[in-house]
C-alpha cells in the first residue's frame, strides 16, 4: 500500500517534494510515496469552490491509481505561496482541501516558491552543478524573506563560469542531494519548518500503517 501521495504544480515540483519527504522520513521506502501527475495543483488565488472541485478530482485520481492501494495516510498538495505569508496560506489551503472532501490532505507551501528551500540548503544545491560551487550564501539568513527566490537563485548561479544557470528541471536533483545529506538547513525558514512538521506527522502515521 502506498502511504503518502504527492500532487504538485508540475512534475518537477512533485518529484522534489517526494525526495524531501524521504529525506525527512528515512524510515519509509521509495514505494511508500507516490507522485500523481493529474490533477496539477491550484494557484494561490483559487476560490474555495475551486479547491473543493479539485479535491474531488484528486480523490478520484487516488482511487483510480493502480500505484495506490488502499487509503493513503497523507496527501501532500504543493502550491507556491507566490508571496509572503506562506505558513498562514498553508493552514488556510489545508482547511479548504479537507473541507472539500480530501480529509488526509496537507498543503505544502514554500515561501513564494520552492527555490527558497534550495537557497536554504546551499551545499546540496551547489553540488548539482560543479560550476555552482561557492555561488550561494553559506549562511542565507531567513530565506522566506527573499523576494523572488527563483530569480535570485538564477542570478547567483549565472555568475559562475562556465555559465549554467539554475532551471526548474534541477529541482528533483537538488532535492535528491538534500535527501543524501544529514546537514541541517543553513538558515531559517518558517515554511520549511511547517513542512517538516507535516512530514513528521505523516511519517508517524505511515510507520504505524
Amino acid at each position: 500500500m502506498s502511504k503518502i501521495v504527492v500532487f504538485g504544480e508540475n512534475l518537477n515540483d512533485s518529484k522534489a517534494i517526494k525526495e524531501l519527504v524521504l529525506h525527512l522520513c528515512p524510515s519509509i521506502l521509495d514505494r511508500d510515496v507516490v507522485v500523481l501527475r493529474e490533477p496539477p495543483t491550484l494557484q494561490r488565488g483559487t476560490s474555495s469552490e475551486g479547491v473543493r472541485t479539485w479535491s474531488q478530482r484528486a480523490k478520484a485520481a487516488i482511487e483510480a491509481a493502480s500505484a495506490v492501494r488502499g487509503s493513503p495516510v497523507c496527501v501532500l498538495v504543493h502550491t507556491d505561496s507566490d508571496g509572503p505569508g506562506g505558513v498562514v496560506f498553508a493552514q488556510e489551503r489545508t482547511r479548504e482541501l479537507q473541507q472539500g472532501g480530501l480529509s488526509e490532505a496537507h498543503a505544502v507551501v514554500p515561501a513564494e516558491s520552492i527555490e527558497s528551500w534550495w537557497l536554504l540548503h546551499p551545499a546540496a544545491t551547489e553540488a548539482v552543478v560543479p560550476s555552482w560551487r561557492g555561488a550561494l550564501k553559506a549562511k542565507p539568513g531567513e530565506v522566506d524573506r527573499i523576494s523572488s527566490p527563483k530569480s535570485e537563485l538564477i542570478r547567483l548561479t549565472r555568475r559562475k563560469q562556465p555559465k549554467r544557470a539554475y532551471e526548474e528541471a534541477d529541482s528533483p536533483d537538488i532535492a535528491a542531494r538534500i535527501r543524501a545529506t544529514t546537514a541541517q538547513p543553513a538558515g531559517a525558514s518558517p515554511s520549511w519548518d511547517a513542512f517538516a512538521e507535516v512530514v513528521a506527522e505523516c511519517c508517524k502515521k505511515a510507520s504505524a500503517a
